[in-house]
């Protein structure tokens, strides 16, 4: 097991808090799966005494609290490295470990001796009455987490929902390293500097890298999302993007540059399949009905009726959006047809010229030392939060940084490691918070949280500092969003902390803190004061540029992903499925080979599969949860602030999520204030 390094500070109220954080060691791959199988064999120990104890108790049947913080902080260190330094030992012993470990979880979620005791414990017992609120969620969802397991099906069934388990397993983290293994694959050598004219110099400083690595002259072109978004929004070379977006846009699939190699489209089929025939066996008419038991959304059909809702709202706006960049493409850039590889270029030329800047340049403000800063000062200000970075600590890789957060009691409440920079290989793409240690009320103390803020922006040159793009800064107070999430949280169990909150939730406290970094106070804090007035009015009256459209993309995948698992056909490919939503979510065109499914993680090998709406669903709450600063005329109001905190950040979820949202509101949300800042509202 990778050790640990515990902490123990006293806080201001004298409790006794603990502060563990891994050693970041290298992982001793020959060792590993046996301890892991240890602890399972320990916990399945424990579970098999349950039933035989007599009278049941909640410190009886809750046996195996212990070994599961054990377990989690061996297996959490290697997952993270899987996603963030995969090598092929991590990879090798990560898919031997998860073998192992579907086999343990398939087994004890079929426990019905223990499932039995839960039940008579809720039932039967006194004592369950007079439990607190989280325990007794503990013990009801741990129930219902049974039941949608199929402890209660006949034994050839139990045993063909296992093989489907186990197999699911296999293909999403196949898919998962097919991308990654794809992107990390695919290159181009430009020996010559003018075929990059009008990529930005930082960017072509990243190629330049790349290629020295290579032991090649000049600049090699990746698909990592960095050099890919500059180059296709800022490239002049029409050739080079179209030759980079068929590259990208075909990645992992049976078409482009690499076709066949990684080819996730076989898997996609059968991840389908298999889901639908685990939804089937366990009573639902669909995996979409089978995935919203432990949502917000109520029904399949309401999801669909919300996302056409809104959809009802943009499209208009979206055509006329469109119309303006294909005439924008014809006048003034002397592009007839507007293809895929045009658009973002086309838009960022437009936008240059309907608001006179680019925004490149917002990068000499954003500099990341300003940046994080300037997000600090912004959680002092609401939230009277005090964020310390610390060099002391060990982490995984160099460029790794640690910072402590205190509230405002200057209470040490957790800690966040923020990953930020791509990497040329074994990074998963995008932007994610994960949990490394969650928190436990132990019998001295509390063990305090720590999450992860990893995202994949450009590299700094050596001995210079990152520059981010306004929309990485965004990116930076998303993902802080859903830190601040876990580390405010007060519950006593990880099962009621933000860990456990519902799905198409979660991502509310995230999107609810972007709205801050379009605040002009907020930009002149990030930039260090150097972000002019006349430019930051700029960036802000830019927000709802190409808005419409950009709803309409994420109603696409939404729905697409909705009829892949609510109206499962095998006749019916994901590409045929794809299709069919375009014809109403479409405006621009479509590469005619495009296999966007091909490498679509979130529902294929992350946790959004029947559930990528939650995006929008969650923006109404963070969209109308930020209304309620705007109403009252100050978006650092302290009582707001703190009312947010206490309603919805620290109580995780020990309650339903709207329950939350209603304390903090005082009513349910509304559509309106998610319409007003998309500029979607009909005059």
């Amino acid at each position: 097991m990778m050790k640990y390094s515990t902490e123990t500070i006293v806080s201001p109220k004298g409790e006794k808090l603990f502060l563990t954080l891994p050693s970041w060691e290298p992982i001793n791959t020959q060792t590993f799966v046996g301890e892991l199988r240890a602890l399972f064999e320990e916990k399945k120990a424990l579970i098999g005494e349950v039933a035989k104890t007599k009278p049941l108790t909640f410190a009886g049947i809750d046996v195996t609290a212990e070994v599961d913080e054990k377990l989690g902080k061996l297996w959490g260190p290697l997952s993270h490295l899987n996603g963030t330094m995969q090598s092929k030992e991590i990879r090798k012993v990560f898919n031997r470990a998860r073998k192992v470990s579907v086999r343990y979880s398939n087994d004890f979620s079929m426990r019905k001796g223990y499932y039995n005791a839960l039940v008579h414990y809720r039932d039967k017992s006194a004592e369950y009455q007079t439990l607190d609120v989280e325990r007794k969620k503990i013990i009801d969802d741990a129930i219902k987490d049974f039941e949608l397991a199929g402890v209660g099906l006949p034994t050839k069934e139990k045993k063909r929902l296992k093989a489907i388990n186990k197999e699911l397993s296999e293909l999403t983290e196949c898919f998962q390293n097919n991308v990654k293994d794809a992107v990390a694959a695919w290159g181009k050598h430009v020996p010559d500097e003018a075929l990059l004219a009008g990529v930005p110099d930082g960017t072509k400083e990243a190629m330049a890298r790349a290629a020295k690595e290579k032991k090649l002259d000049g600049w090699y072109v990746t698909m990592h999302a960095p050099i890919y978004v500059s180059v296709i929004t800022h490239a002049t070379n029409r050739e080079l993007r179209k030759e980079l977006y068929i590259a990208y846009n075909t990645r992992a699939s049976d078409q482009g540059p690499l076709a066949g190699k990684w080819n996730n489209m076989p898997l996609v089929a059968k991840i389908l399949a298999l889901r639908d025939e685990k939804a089937k066996l366990l009573g639902f008419r669909s995996y979409a009905e089978f995935a919203l038991q432990k949502r917000m959304a109520p029904s399949v059909e309401r999801v669909f009726e919300f996302l056409r809702e809104i959809a009802a709202h943009a499209r208009e706006k979206a055509q006329k959006e469109f119309a303006e960049l294909e005439l924008f493409a014809r006048s003034e850039l002397n592009i007839e047809e507007l293809m895929p590889w045009d658009t973002n270029f086309v838009a960022e030329r437009l936008n240059q010229k309907q608001f006179g800047f680019s925004e490149e340049e917002l990068r000499q403000y954003f500099s990341e030392g300003r940046v994080y800063e300037g997000m600090w000062s912004f959680l002092k200000k609401l939230y009277g939060a005090e964020v310390r970075e610390r060099k002391d600590v060990a982490r995984w890789d160099p460029s790794v940084r640690f910072f402590e957060v205190y509230d405002s009691d200057g209470e040490l409440r957790g800690g966040i490691y923020a990953d930020l920079y791509a990497r040329k290989s074994g990074k998963n793409g995008g932007a994610w918070m994960d949990v490394c240690v969650s928190r436990r009320k132990k019998p001295d103390g509390v063990e305090l949280p720590v999450g992860h803020l990893v995202a994949n922006f450009t590299p700094p040159p050596q001995g210079k500092e990152t520059q981010f793009l306004h929309g990485e800064v965004e990116t930076n107070f998303h993902e802080l969003g859903h830190n601040l999430h876990l580390v405010f949280t007060r519950t006593d169990r990880p099962e009621v902390s933000m860990e456990g909150v519902e799905w198409d939730a979660v991502e509310c406290p995230s999107q609810i803190n972007e709205n801050w970094c379009w605040n002009k106070e907020v930009l002149r804090a990030l930039s260090g004061g150097k972000l002019p007035d006349e430019l930051a009015d700029k960036l802000i009256a830019s927000k709802q540029f190409l808005g419409a459209r950009a709803v309409l993309r994420q109603i696409e995948f939404s729905l697409m992903d909705m009829e892949l698992h609510a109206h499962y056909d095998p006749k019916r490919s994901a590409l045929d499925v794809l299709k069919d939503v375009r014809k109403e979510t479409g405006l621009a065109p479509v590469y005619e080979h495009d296999r966007f499914p091909a490498s679509f993680t979130h529902i294929f090998s992350g946790g959004y599969p029947a559930g990528y709406y939650s995006y929008l669903l969650a923006e109404v709450l963070s969209a109308d949860g930020y209304a309620a600063y705007e109403e009252i005329g100050d978006i650092f109001d302290p009582a707001t602030g703190v009312r947010f905190l206490k309603e919805v950040l620290e109580v995780g979820s020990s309650r339903p999520f709207m329950e939350s949202f209603r304390a903090f509101r005082g009513r349910e949300p509304k559509v309106d204030a998610l319409l007003r800042h998309r500029g979607l509202l009909t005059k």
